[in-house]
């Protein structure tokens, strides 16, 4: 509040001044009353001196303890009506290392104070509040705003509209080296983003501090993938409540599909394998492995893949074979994003690791 009264007194020495000069020219003259003083004004209006000695209405209208600028129906202890394109301004010009052009300050510790309030009825690029930032060095804000409560929140987007594509945050960079949107968890702990949805806001996904993260529904990806491992880890069938179950991915350094199946073969020892429509759209260098179940026999691919099909044969009839065969993808992606099997790691990433720890060496040396 104490950064309000040089306003405040300013406004105050306004009406002041024209009492004072009003006062010292009446008393020039032989009596008590004015000589020299003309003008008329209106009721609540706050004079100004419209020459040296004439006295009229100023801007500044008084209606109980509201003051207008500009308005004859202040709705506020200081409210500004202009047609300039800035109503009000305030710069200070202190040197402390803490300054503010303009300080508001909510004093109720109940319900929905605001320090500063602003809103726009602009359909274009209108803004509430807005705040800019020209130092052309050094980490300046356009907007820094904080929470003291354990349950704050430094800031707070919310986008009424029911309909439509609204955003309650938004943030854009034109720098190629800048950053839209920069979380930072200083403590080295906690979460630095937290998705919530419904009315219970349940969680749907988050990354930690650590970089770890969680999505709690489906993950599309449209371009490649790397990784340090892979696996998919569900309730374990056989005790679901208390205890999970994981396998590892199978990897290979091929962009390999795998085929397999059981197949009997008929009284003549033969056995067609129909593959889907699209296999040899999708994959070359084909690969097979088949297996005889259930008594010995021999069996070979006696026709390799042509039209989708492949056949199997074996030196006796009624013979159940289990088979299996791969392809490498050949698919226009996979044509255009064969993933290198070993690289060698650019000039600034040598002597530094995926993985400093696993080699008992100096995490800082983590890329």
């Amino acid at each position: 509040m104490r950064r309000l009264v040089p306003l405040v007194l300013a406004l105050s020495a306004v009406a002041g001044l024209a009492q004072s000069q009003s006062t010292s020219n009446a008393t020039a003259g032989s009596g008590s009353e004015p000589k020299n003083v003309r003008g008329g004004g209106t009721e609540n209006f706050i004079p100004k001196w419209t020459s040296s000695q004439r006295l009229g209405n100023s801007l500044l209208f008084q209606a109980g303890s509201d003051l207008g600028v500009g308005t004859t129906t202040p709705e506020a202890t200081l409210d500004v009506n202009s047609s300039e394109a800035i109503a009000l301004q305030a710069t200070t010009t202190s040197t402390d290392s803490v300054t503010w052009g303009v300080y508001g300050h909510a004093r109720s510790t109940t319900g929905n104070a605001f320090g500063v309030g602003g809103d726009t009825g602009s359909t274009g690029y209108g803004a509430g509040v807005l705040g800019a930032a020209y130092a052309t060095s050094g980490t300046a804000f356009g907007g820094f705003f904080s929470a003291a409560s354990p349950d704050g929140n430094g800031l707070f987007g919310y986008a009424s509209s029911p309909s439509g594509y609204p955003a309650a945050v938004v943030g854009q960079v034109e720098s190629p080296n800048g950053v839209a949107g920069a979380f930072k968890a200083h403590s080295g702990s906690g979460l630095l983003l937290l998705g919530q949805s419904g009315p219970n806001f349940t969680d749907v996904f988050s990354v930690d501090a650590g970089g770890n993260g969680f999505f709690a529904g489906n993950l599309q990806v449209n371009g490649t993938v790397s990784k340090g491992g892979g696996s998919f880890k569900i309730d374990d069938p056989l005790d679901p409540e208390n205890k999970t179950l994981s396998h590892s991915f199978v990897e290979s350094p091929d962009m390999m599909n795998v085929y397999n199946g059981n197949a009997v073969t008929d009284r003549n020892g033969v056995a067609t394998i129909e593959l889907p429509d699209y296999f040899e759209a999708l994959n070359r260098d084909f690969r097979y492995q088949l297996t005889v179940m259930g008594r010995f026999a021999q069996a070979i691919v006696s026709e390799k893949v042509h039209a989708n099909r492949f056949v199997i044969k074996t030196n006796k009839p009624g013979v159940e074979v289990s088979w299996q065969v791969t392809g490498i993808r050949q698919d226009a992606y996979a044509n255009a994003h064969r993933i290198p099997v070993e690289e060698v790691k650019p000039p600034e990433e040598q002597g530094h690791y995926l993985h400093p720890q696993l080699f008992g060496t100096d995490p800082r040396k983590n890329r």
